[in-house]
């Protein structure tokens, strides 16, 4: 859906450019790379649905213990404005 729309998928691509490639933008709680391009993102997603999330101490004590899709999501949820400016 969104790939065969030229609007909405220069938006969802948007959206990973506009975070910063910079601590502490570039790694998530964990100390592990953050999702940078679209196409990652959909195939963490397809793994988020079909592959239970494992607990680690290490995720409970940065707090990432919760929704996995969160976590996926972590800074381009604060930082994007695309989809509000866009109409």
């Amino acid at each position: 859906m969104i790939e065969d729309d030229s609007k909405l998928y220069m938006l969802a691509t948007a959206m990973f450019d506009e975070v910063p490639n910079k601590p502490p933008y570039n790694e998530d709680p964990e100390g592990e790379q953050q999702v940078r391009d679209f196409d990652h993102c959909l195939q963490l997603m397809n793994t988020l649905l079909t592959v239970p999330p494992k607990w680690s101490q290490k995720a409970e004590d940065v707090g990432l213990i919760g929704c996995p899709f969160n976590a996926v999501l972590d800074w381009y949820e604060s930082f994007s404005d695309y989809l509000s400016t866009s109409g």
